[in-house]
């Protein structure tokens, strides 16, 4: 490795540490292997490694994870002499961790509990050090950092001295990229950051050390500016930081860079048409071509511009079917559903077809997915692809909700005045943006790794805390009259989106545009609906109501945060405040505004009146009577209306006093207060804000039970007396609200998925969602069946002999048969669960006997995020993955790393869940069979979706294997069985089923 800054490391040896152990916990786990890599001058010198025999037995998984043996331990030395020889290898010199807080917790715990002297050496931790300042890459696991950075990977992750060895490797190289690329200002301001924080002395003692290097040795030669200089970094590329983050970039980014002067208006935006007024005008000429040519035949006909790119690209008759039916619908102004079955191609099919439709008709086509997911595999994986393929001119854009987007006058003011603005504790959120906010060009914080924002737990709440500080927000939102308008990354990718031939949403942003009218009726709408199978469950969790102590809470820290310790004061009404004091209206008018001011504030600091009691008490009362943190509420209760009123009550004081000093601000000279109209404007937003949540509480006062699910529910929290409860409201039947804020608006519309149709028609979909909806609105359908020939790719088998779920021996049965075909396949498996109770049972029970068999068992929810475990089970080739809710549909695994797919029941909805059980008893009374009508159906759709996992392309084959017997035994099975394309054989032993699956693979 080569150093460019050799005098930093020339007095700078450390000592690089990695541990492994039995388990998370270091009160009750043990340390069974230590590492170390002594460094000096920036190059490895000496190394320590030590294998501790433990006292207690070594788990499964750990096993696996390390491939260390029990053999190996067996001639390990006790944990004291290890420790010993560790403190005398290390001595005084800093330690280098990577999650440092997990390595020394351990190595401190058990140096107490030997009573040997504690660590008092300073240590830096690469995975804080790459959060801060590599908020682009996609996690940051060590091997993921240090592939990265481009260092060479070990033979084998998670050994102690490996490990050790790439996080020194990864500190240096990180070091180094911080001091070459990273703006002296970015690191003074992350020190400044990181002392204000209170968090960690030894964080600081880093910064403190790049700002000091670089103030005496890397400012003196540097002619280029930041961002050309990280520009030519050879990592820069590895390190995202000139990769798209929802932008597909041009090569000449530096100069878009430049000619914008970071004004965000190039945001998640994919353009491939010409900006030279010089040269011809793609588009003009794409215009003209002949009506004959069209572009469906020429992209995907066996001689086509897709083959033309990719020699193995298959022509599919399916494909150029569906997108002729796209086409027409599009054309003729007609709604269209369309079951494209795997393997079809659908995604290519309606992005072409869009494409062309929208450049030859000057439209723009929106496509929605239900998940993000999907929505940035259309935006960077297949546009790129058509793109690369397809002479189509175009500019596309990728759009998300605005609580995604960073507000840059909130950053502003938040990141020069976070003193004022900021606890400690948020601030140590911030240090995770900095970097991320200099080199973002879309303002989407989903492409930042680093932050995460989605969790009311333990620490990790003080991100949402910030992002709600910063984040863009409707009622706080000053549109153009804003003095950073042009810097506006949501503005910004909004105004592309008006522009853009194709705009890529999801359901969630499809609904809040349609809620707030933000489809032009004006204007002639088109819209592709992918995943539509999920719009109806979807639509009904948006369109219902959701409150909690957080919710309140944050708008209340909106209008006034107090940090008493601090004697600061933020927010609305403080700032407002200090504005007046500094103004020239005269004595008696500040005087009156004061008293308004602090008697509103006043009103806002006693937590009991914003209802921290009873949402304490509902999350109570769920942890006692509900199932799987909800309870159904049937009817209005007492106690229930009591809080609704009590809040109502509260928030109409500040709603008046609000209005109060709207008015009143409204009566006063603007040039008289400085910032006058930014003022008015917040206080207007904030009165809107309380409006819409005291009209929410209001219908929860007076719920409609017959059309209408309310129940409450719980999140779990690290603090015990955290008021966690949450009250909920959603429609059971959405056909009418699609109807009026969807259907009417669209000229064209389609609904596509790989399972909408049963039974080879639409009539369930067609139902939930409430069409046919006018009479002289043409609806068409089109079922086009997937190429696959499933009677040779797939062998399906039903366990006829087991014993019905509902039975206790099911249970040990069916585990039994999962060890035995999972042993006779011998190849990469699949699980499929209908709950996380089932699958960590299983879990438990054949996790040893995989691993004496040298087989790498993965699962849902234990230690991977479920990108890394797919990936994971997709790279190794021969996993048994154990897979729930979200594994049922969405994965694509081609080739031999699923070859066994077994589905553990058969997903019926859970009965219990409030919005079903509501949604059952309106059937009932309706004179319908709640089973035929809703539950029967949708299990089938999920049941569709569960076995489409399997078979991927033409050269996939596998084995499907049902350990539920009722799709063979009840009467309803015969559903089941007539909605996949190939035949269930019944097996009535286990043996039976082994013979069949080993006989299957051999061949």
């Amino acid at each position: 490795m080569t150093l460019k800054n050799n005098k930093f490391w020339k007095s700078f040896a450390f000592v690089a540490l990695d541990i492994e152990t039995t388990g998370l916990d270091p009160q009750n786990c043990e340390i069974i292997e230590i590492g170390a890599v002594r460094f000096k001058e920036g190059k490895e010198a000496e190394e320590f490694s030590v294998l501790i025999k433990p006292t207690q037995e070594v788990p499964t998984f750990i096993k696996q994870l390390t491939g260390i043996k029990e053999s190996d331990l067996e001639n390990g030395v006790n944990i004291k002499k290890a420790l010993t020889e560790l403190l005398e290898f290390i001595q005084k010199d800093p330690i280098i961790c990577h999650n440092s807080g997990f390595d020394l917790t351990f190595i401190q715990n058990n140096l107490t509990m030997h009573l040997m002297p504690s660590l008092t050496n300073s240590s830096f931790d690469t995975l804080e050090v790459s959060r801060i300042y590599l908020p682009f890459i996609r996690n940051h696991k060590l091997e993921t950092v240090a592939d990265a950075l481009q260092i060479k990977p070990p033979n084998k992750y998670h050994r102690a001295l490996n490990d050790a060895l790439i996080t020194g490797n990864v500190f240096i190289r990180l070091t180094e990229f911080i001091i070459e690329n990273m703006p002296f200002e970015v690191n003074t301001a992350l020190l400044e950051l990181a002392e204000y924080a209170e968090q960690d002395a030894d964080l600081e003692r880093f910064f403190k050390k790049i700002v000091e290097h670089q103030r005496q040795f890397a400012l003196i030669d540097r002619k280029s500016d930041d961002y050309y200089r990280l520009y030519q970094s050879p990592y820069a590329k590895t390190l995202g930081f000139t990769q798209s983050h929802n932008l597909i970039r041009t090569e000449n980014w530096y100069q878009e860079k430049e000619a914008e002067k970071l004004s965000g208006n190039q945001l998640s935006t994919m353009d491939f048409t010409s900006s030279d007024s010089t040269e011809p005008n793609p588009i003009e000429d794409y215009k003209k071509m002949k009506s004959e040519e069209s572009i469906v035949n020429l992209s995907f006909q066996p001689d086509g511009f897709f083959a033309h790119k990719f020699p193995e690209y298959e022509y599919r008759e399916g494909q150029v079917e569906m997108a002729h039916a796209i086409d027409n619908a599009l054309n003729n102004d007609e709604f269209l559903i369309i079951e494209a079955g795997t393997g079809i191609g659908k995604t290519l099919a309606y992005l072409v077809t869009a494409l062309h439709f929208a450049i030859k008709k000057s439209r723009k086509v929106n496509i929605s997915t239900n998940t993000k997911n999907l929505q940035e595999q259309l935006f960077y994986k297949d546009l790129p692809i058509i793109k690369q393929c397809v002479p189509v001119p175009f500019q596309a854009v990728i759009l998300k909700g605005r609580e995604n987007y960073l507000c840059y006058r909130k950053w502003k003011e938040t990141h020069t005045g976070y003193r004022k603005l900021v606890t400690p504790y948020e601030a140590g959120a911030l240090l995770n943006l900095v970097v991320w906010q200099k080199y973002t060009r879309s303002g989407d914080i989903s492409e930042n790794s680093s932050f995460v924002r989605e969790s009311e737990t333990d620490i990790r709440r003080q991100y949402s805390s910030i992002w709600r500080k910063i984040s863009s927000e409707r009622y706080f939102c000053s549109g153009r009259k804003c003095a950073d308008y042009n810097q506006c990354y949501y503005m910004g990718i909004r105004q592309k989106a008006e522009k853009s031939s194709l705009v890529v949403t999801n359901h969630s942003l499809l609904l809040t545009d349609l809620s707030f009218d933000r489809f032009n009726n004006d204007e002639e709408n088109y819209l592709i609906i992918d995943e539509a199978h999920n719009l109806p469950e979807m639509a009904s969790s948006y369109l219902g109501i959701s409150i909690s102590y957080t919710d309140i809470t944050n708008y209340i820290h909106q209008l006034a945060n107090i940090n008493v310790r601090r004697n600061l004061q933020a927010g609305i009404l403080p700032n407002l405040k200090g504005a007046i004091q500094k103004s020239v209206i005269d004595d008696k008018k500040k005087t009156i505004f004061h008293s308004d001011i602090d008697r509103l504030i006043l009103s806002l600091e006693d937590p009991k009146q914003f209802g921290a009691d009873y949402f304490r008490t509902i999350g109570e009362r769920v942890g006692k009577q509900g199932s799987f943190g909800k309870q159904r509420v049937k009817q209005q209760e007492d106690n229930l209306l009591s809080g609704i009123e009590q809040l109502i009550e509260y928030l109409t004081i500040i709603q008046k006093g609000l209005f109060n000093l709207s008015q009143f601000l409204s009566q006063i000279n603007q040039s008289q207060i400085a910032d006058h109209d930014e003022h008015q404007e917040k206080l207007s937003g904030a009165l809107e804000k309380v409006k819409d949540i005291i009209e929410a509480l209001k219908i929860l006062k007076e719920p409609d039970f017959d059309n209408f699910a309310l129940w409450l529910s719980s999140f779990t929290t690290s603090e015990p007396n955290f008021p966690s409860g949450v009250i909920n409201y959603a429609p059971l039947d959405v056909s009418s609200y699609l109807q009026k804020i969807l259907y009417n608006r669209m000229n064209s519309l389609i609904f596509t998925s790989a399972t909408l149709a049963l039974r080879n028609n639409f009539k369930f979909f067609t139902m939930r969602m409430g069409l046919p909806f006018d009479e002289e609105k043409v609806i068409r359908e089109s079922i086009i069946p997937s190429p696959f020939d499933y009677n040779k790719q797939t062998l399906v088998l039903a366990a006829s002999y087991l014993p019905i779920p509902s039975d206790e021996y099911f249970t040990p049965q069916s585990i039994e048969l999962l060890k035995m075909a999972i042993d006779s396949a011998k190849v990469g498996s699949m699980v499929l669960f209908t709950s996380y109770k089932d699958l960590n049972t299983v879990y438990e029970q054949i996790s040893e006997d995989l691993y004496k068999k040298d087989i790498l068992l993965l699962a849902q929810g234990r230690g991977y995020s479920r990108t890394v475990t797919l990936n994971e089970f997709r790279d190794h080739g021969r996993a048994v993955l154990l897979g729930t809710s979200s594994f049922w549909e969405g994965v694509d695994v081609p080739g031999e790393s699923l070859s066994l797919l077994i589905l553990y029941k058969l997903p019926f909805q859970v009965p219990s869940e409030p919005i079903i059980e509501a949604y059952y008893e309106k059937l009932r009374k309706e004179g319908k069979d709640p089973f035929m009508y809703s539950t029967l159906p949708n299990a089938m759709l999920r049941f569709r979706q569960g076995f489409g996992r399997l078979i991927r392309n033409k050269r996939d084959r596998g084995v499907v294997l049902i350990a539920d017997s009722r799709v063979i035994n009840k009467f309803y099975g015969g559903y089941f069985r007539e909605i996949i394309p190939t035949k269930i054989y019944s097996a009535e032993t286990p043996i039976e089923i082994c013979d069949l699956v080993s006989s299957w693979f051999s061949k």
